[in-house]
C-alpha cells in the first residue's frame, strides 16, 4: 500500500521523477478541485493519462453524498467561479436505467471537464477498493496520496494494466480506452475479465427473472 502525506515533503521511497510527478499533479489539482479532507478526492483516469502525457479529457472528482447540502455546496462553489454545471446520468446497459447514478459535469473554457461523482461515507477513499483496474485505483486528497498497490508506479512505468477482480459494465470499455493509450493487459488476466463479465451478466439476468417471478406471484390472487 502507498499512503503519503503531502506535508511530509519528499517521499524517500520514491525517486525524484515520481516525487516531482506527484507534487506537480497535486498542485495542478489544487488549482481546480475544492479539496476538503477525505470528503473530496480525485481518482480514475487522471493519473495514467498524466503519467504518459496523454491529453487530459476529464477529472473524476468523488464527493461525499451523505449530506446533500455538501454536494450542492461544491456545485455552487464551482458556479461562483464561473464554471458551468450540468446534471447527467452515468452510462448504463440497463434499458430501464432505474439504478443509474447522477453525475454532474463541470466545465470551463480551456479546462478539462470535471465529473462530480457522489460517494457515501464511511467508505471515503476505501471507495476505490471496488475499482476494476489497478492503474485507476488511487486517490489524491487534500492531505495525502493513497493507493492499495505498492507497485503502482512500476505498473505505470511498464504501462501494465491488471484486473482487480471487480467487474463492472464499463470494464471492457476502459480496457480498450487504455489499450489505445499504450497500456496493455496479460492475456490470462483478460480471460479473467471475460469470465467475470459473463458471470456478472448471468447474475443480473437471474435477479431479473427472480424479480419478475416475484411480481407474478404477488399479482396472482389465491
Amino acid at each position: 500500500m502507498i499512503h503519503y502525506d503531502f506535508s511530509a515533503g519528499y517521499f524517500l521511497d520514491f525517486n525524484k521523477k515520481i516525487n516531482d510527478f506527484l507534487f506537480e499533479n497535486y498542485d495542478y489539482l489544487s488549482e481546480r478541485v475544492p479539496f476538503d479532507d477525505d470528503k473530496v478526492f480525485v481518482a480514475g483516469g487522471f493519473l495514467p493519462r498524466r503519467w504518459i502525457g496523454s491529453p487530459l479529457r476529464d477529472i473524476d472528482l468523488y464527493v461525499n453524498k451523505d449530506d446533500d447540502n455538501y454536494l450542492q455546496n461544491v456545485i455552487e462553489d464551482y458556479r461562483c467561479l464561473d464554471w458551468t454545471v450540468r446534471e447527467t446520468l452515468e452510462k448504463s446497459y440497463d434499458p430501464d436505467g432505474e439504478k443509474r447514478q447522477k453525475h454532474w459535469i463541470v466545465s470551463k473554457d480551456g479546462e478539462p471537464n470535471i465529473d462530480l461523482i457522489a460517494f457515501h461515507q464511511p467508505k471515503s477513499i476505501d471507495h476505490i477498493d471496488c475499482f476494476d483496474l489497478n492503474i485507476v485505483q488511487y486517490a489524491f486528497t487534500e492531505n495525502y496520496f493513497h493507493c492499495p498497490h505498492s507497485d503502482l508506479f512500476d505498473h505505470l512505468q511498464n504501462r501494465e494494466m491488471y484486473f482487480t477482480g471487480n467487474i463492472c459494465m464499463k470494464t471492457f470499455e476502459r480496457i480498450v480506452k487504455y489499450t489505445k493509450m499504450g497500456y496493455s493487459m496479460d492475456e490470462n488476466l483478460l480471460a479473467n475479465v471475460r469470465n467475470s463479465f459473463v458471470a456478472k451478466i448471468k447474475e443480473i439476468e437471474q435477479k431479473k427473472r427472480e424479480e419478475a417471478a416475484k411480481t407474478i406471484d404477488e399479482e396472482v390472487p389465491f
